[in-house]
């Protein structure tokens, strides 16, 4: 059974909530102003009657204090006066009567009003009787028609209206007590509904809860999953490295010897051509190992000082002989006076250089390629480089455009294609100027050819102020030159120690073997080396473990200058080297130039050492 997406579940249980609590908020409030009205209805009938009722019992008893006055009185005057009030008084407490009956009123409130026209009857046969009497000086007269024929009637009378009120009163409670009844129903259907919507506000928590926690377990999975299948995507394009680069660092290091000899033009053809293959192949490893990085997130910028002209040199001097070769002019320049010194991934740049110079070379017969550098400052240490590579080549059609920085996509896929390349190139690069804060695009020429631009930002390098440091000219300099060294060399492969020895035989150099780290850690004990150069994957001991070693063994000043080479090419094996302890890094296969050149940094290194100890 497919379970409801968690989102889809909260909504609903949400809106069942809401209708829930809006119904049980509009029953209360419907059921509490229906007890309302009744309840106002009841009350002001009840205080009508209570009025009408306190009335008439008022009138009656001013009606008794008027003919108790007649027979006080003396004269005929005074008595004429107190008796047409008294049937004013009568006239209104049938007034009010009328009215009280025009009301709704019970069968018992009908009884007691009923009582009370009996004395508006004796009152009304009394005034006929009064009327003869007025002239009577005697009172007693008076006196006894009131005794006789009121003052009973007026005690009934009196009694039914307090009876009346006391009606009013209880029915007035009567209605509170109901109105109590009601509010207490409206509670409790309040409070039902009020937990049915808490209950399901409850269930849908657990419910939804319960999707999240399996949607977060899955998710923890999932990405538990996905770091497994990047380590073992990492650890599997690691070895693929390592084993790769292992044979090819003898195949490129014997072609590289192979030059340096005397050959035939043909056996120098042949040789040259394995070389040439030799570096396409690590170039197309590269390339794929940097995508793959790229992809995972794990490509790190190495920022370093370095010099704009002479990158640009190298790089266009790097495609100059296959220009030659095709009878291609190639020119570059630097418009404007731009910073020279700059910090930044100068690898990545010239990657992206040379993949752009080597297109345009690969897809130009005839004509010219042209590299034109511009720039703009964006602050005071940061510039925003624009390369733009020009070339009179085939073009790219407006139709492929859309496809060109797509990775593995190729102008012509076919199998009679006249190019070759894996279609990394492009995407590779405009992924490289992403990551370097700039972008890659082309432009379809309006003669024959296309120009790429790209831009990437780098730092302006600012040279470090000496004024306050002492001068290092009376310091002693080394003894040591490049030209008595010492070294040894740790590797496990044996075809590897050939190739290193004869590049270092070359090189005017001999070194001593040591097959693993072990016995490298018991060669230093037992010489002096000014350079190791240090493989990583051995048995016994590895590279970097054997470099720990030799640093917790011996001071600084009497350890030797530690050179990792190695085939471990990719991300961050470079800063796992340093990490370690060692001092430079070579990755395999090795070039007797590269070689050469951390040979000097060594001298460099081994200077610095020693003025600082001056």
């Amino acid at each position: 059974m497919n379970q409801l997406d968690p989102k889809l579940s909260l909504t609903i249980g949400f809106g069942l909530m809401m209708i829930l609590l809006l119904a049980l908020t509009l029953t209360g409030l419907s059921r509490i102003r229906i007890i309302n009205n009744h309840l106002e209805k009841i009350v002001n009938e009840n205080n009508v009657k209570t009025e009408l009722a306190t009335e008439m019992y008022q009138l009656t008893q001013e009606q008794v204090i008027k003919l108790q006055h007649l027979f006080l009185l003396t004269t005929h005057a005074e008595r004429i006066e107190i008796f047409n009030k008294f049937k004013w008084l009568e006239k209104k407490f049938l007034t009010t009567h009328h009215q009280f009956f025009d009301l709704a009123l019970t069968e018992a409130e009908r009884t007691y009003l009923k009582s009370t026209l009996a004395f508006s009857q004796n009152t009304a046969e009394v005034q006929i009787q009064i009327a003869e009497l007025l002239r009577e000086e005697d009172p007693a007269p008076f006196r006894a028609l009131i005794l006789k024929k009121v003052l009973p009637v007026q005690k009934e009378v009196m009694t039914s209206l307090r009876g009346l009120v006391a009606l009013q009163k209880k029915a007035s409670r009567l209605a509170e007590q109901q109105a109590v009844q009601a509010y207490q129903h409206a509670y409790w259907v309040m409070s039902i509904l009020g937990g049915i919507a808490i209950a399901l506000g409850l269930i849908i928590t657990f419910v939804v809860f319960r999707h999240i926690s399996l949607a977060e377990k899955k998710l923890l999975q999932a990405k538990e999953a996905a770091v497994a299948a990047s380590k073992a995507k990492s650890e599997f394009l690691a070895n693929i490295s390592h084993e790769v680069r292992t044979p090819m660092n003898a195949v490129i290091g014997m072609t590289h010897l192979l030059l340096d000899t005397h050959l035939t033009p043909e056996q120098l053809e042949l040789v040259e051509t394995v070389r040439t293959s030799g570096d396409a192949f690590l170039k197309l490893i590269d390339d794929i190992l940097d995508f793959s990085r790229i992809e995972a997130g794990e490509l790190a910028l190495e920022i370093e000082e370095f010099e704009l002209r002479e990158t640009i040199e190298a790089a266009v001097n790097k495609v100059i002989p296959k220009a030659i070769a095709k009878n291609l002019d190639i020119n570059s320049r630097i418009e404007g006076q731009l910073p020279n010194k700059l910090l930044g991934d100068v690898k990545r740049l010239r990657q992206i250089l040379d993949h752009l110079l080597d297109n345009a070379v690969k897809f130009t017969e005839i004509g010219e390629i042209n590299l034109t550098v511009t720039g703009r400052l964006l602050s005071e240490y940061q510039i925003e480089l624009h390369f733009k590579v020009k070339d009179t080549g085939v073009g790219i059609p407006e139709e492929r455009m859309d496809q060109l920085f797509e990775s593995f996509s190729q102008l012509d896929s076919s199998s009679t294609r006249r190019y070759g390349g894996a279609g990394l190139g492009l995407a590779l690069g405009k992924q490289l100027c992403q990551l370097m804060g700039g972008t890659l695009c082309v432009e379809n020429n309006i003669s024959p050819g296309s120009t790429f631009h790209f831009t990437v930002l780098m730092e302006v390098f600012v040279e470090p102020s000496f004024d306050n440091l002492a001068s290092p000219a009376t310091a002693p300099k080394t003894q040591r030159t490049l030209q008595n060294l010492r070294i040894l060399l740790v590797e496990d492969n044996l075809t590897n120690q050939k190739v290193a020895q004869l590049i270092l035989k070359r090189m005017g150099y001999t070194a001593d073997i040591a097959n693993n780290g072990l016995e490298a850690v018991q060669a230093v004990e037992q010489h002096v080396y000014d350079i190791v150069l240090m493989d990583v994957q051995m048995p016994e001991l590895d590279g970097l473990e054997a470099t720990r070693r030799i640093h917790e063994r011996w001071r600084p000043e009497q350890r030797p200058y530690i050179i990792a080479m190695t085939a471990h090419a990719l991300q961050g094996d470079r800063e796992t080297c340093l990490a370690a302890g060692m001092d430079d890094y070579i990755a395999k296969p090795v070039k007797p130039d590269v070689l050469s050149t951390a040979f000097q940094r060594w001298q460099m290194h081994l200077e610095q050492r020693t003025d600082g100890y001056a």
